[in-house]
């Protein structure tokens, strides 16, 4: 599978867009205080405040339409997909049906609607709507603006996500430089982009510096945000995925349990916990800890499913996985099931010729070839 779902979590949106806003009353300050929860974390406390601010708040109000968007962000955050695309495709009609529309507000909305998009891999619906939100940012506030950044690191994840990783590293070190120029070399946005580079320089097989950028990625989150931000999990999980994978699994172990710590705490069915709780089976696995290693699998497939439906990529990334530790402990059948139901998730969703299906497709060959099954099945000459 792509190093950048199943293996380690892409930090976006750690930075928010920074607009202008000067308005005053209740609902200014519900918006405020929601920004600062969201900010450490707190998402049901800032949903929470949203919703009672939208509830204060006339329909054609300019401040309905930030509530609204920032709503949908923090829905993004807790996974609550089609209940953020509503919140910020509200925002949009309500945009579009004032005399004087507010085009920032607008490319906010396409913004949040990209990532959400992206979150579903849906990379055209995805691709399009983040052009036309960067064309109106690097227009109206330039290209080192801090809304441009934000932008262009969400655009490198996409890139990342199609598998251009070094059109995404590119962008990454471009808006790396342009922050650290602008903010200084230890603000939380940093953060984001160092953890985001370090991940396409491992899809491109460069790991000399890695263990650096996640280093100081997460010194700087845990400086801006504490020792339990749901940002340190994700960035403790990116560390410690990388040492098991570089052999140093007893370095890794107190990450994992760490990230597993904070994630689960915050919330227990978001899939960032079940991708952590794949990445901690692999390190059971092969630590011989078998048993263990398949109900943190087990428990990862349900959550994953429970999050993101049945037919999502990071579901079938963690059935193949199962799928291996399975076969490895003897159980061949199941094992072919769920490599099959992986299968067609990916060439579903990435085609026939990916590379993660054609490697699940193998797997499956040997599997059945193994058991004395017939190869040349409808569901397997599909796929060649």
């Amino acid at each position: 599978m792509t190093i950048l779902s199943p293996l380690i979590l892409v930090a976006v949106w750690a930075c928010p867009v920074e607009l202008e806003r000067t308005d005053p009353g209740k609902t200014r300050a519900a918006i405020q205080t929601a920004a600062r929860h969201q900010e450490r974390g707190d998402y049901a406390t800032a949903e929470a405040l949203l919703r009672q601010a939208l509830e204060g708040a006339a329909p054609e109000e300019r401040l309905t339409m930030e509530a609204l968007n920032q709503l949908a962000a923090v829905l993004f955050r807790r996974a609550d997909f089609p209940e953020a695309e509503s919140a910020v495709r509200r925002a949009l009609e309500l945009n579009a049906r004032r005399a004087e529309s507010d085009d920032l507000a607008r490319a906010e909305s396409l913004n949040t609607l990209a990532e959400i998009s992206r979150a579903r891999h849906q990379i055209s619906e995805a691709d399009a709507a983040q052009k036309q939100a960067l064309a109106i940012f690097e227009t109206r506030l330039g290209k080192d603006h801090p809304s441009t950044l934000t932008l262009l690191e969400n655009r490198a994840s996409l890139l990342a996500q199609e598998g251009h990783y070094r059109e995404a590293a590119a962008v990454s070190r471009s808006v790396l430089a342009s922050r650290e120029k602008r903010l200084g070399p230890k603000h939380p946005c940093l953060a984001t982009t160092l953890s985001n580079l370090a991940g396409y320089e491992l899809a491109m097989g460069n790991s000399v510096n890695v263990q650096m950028l996640y280093r100081r990625a997460l010194a700087i989150r845990e400086q801006a945000n504490g020792p339990i931000h749901p940002e340190v999990g994700v960035l403790l999980n990116n560390l410690a995925e990388h040492l098991r994978r570089e052999g140093k699994s007893r370095d890794a172990e107190p990450l994992y349990r760490r990230a597993l710590a904070i994630l689960g705490s915050r919330d227990e069915l978001h899939p960032n916990h079940a991708t952590v709780l794949n990445n901690w089976a692999e390190y059971l696995a092969g630590r011989g800890r078998k048993a263990e290693a398949e109900t943190s699998y087990r428990k990862a497939w349900l959550i994953a499913q429970a999050a993101l439906g049945s037919n999502h990529l990071l579901v079938a990334a963690i059935q193949e996985n199962l799928a291996r530790h399975l076969r490895s402990t003897g159980r061949s059948s199941e094992a072919v099931g769920l490599l099959r139901q992986a299968l067609n998730i990916c060439s579903q969703k990435q085609g026939t010729q990916h590379p993660d299906a054609q490697k699940i497709l193998l797997a499956l060959s040997r599997l059945e070839s193994s058991e004395g099954r017939a190869t040349a099945s409808s569901g397997i000459n599909a796929f060649r």
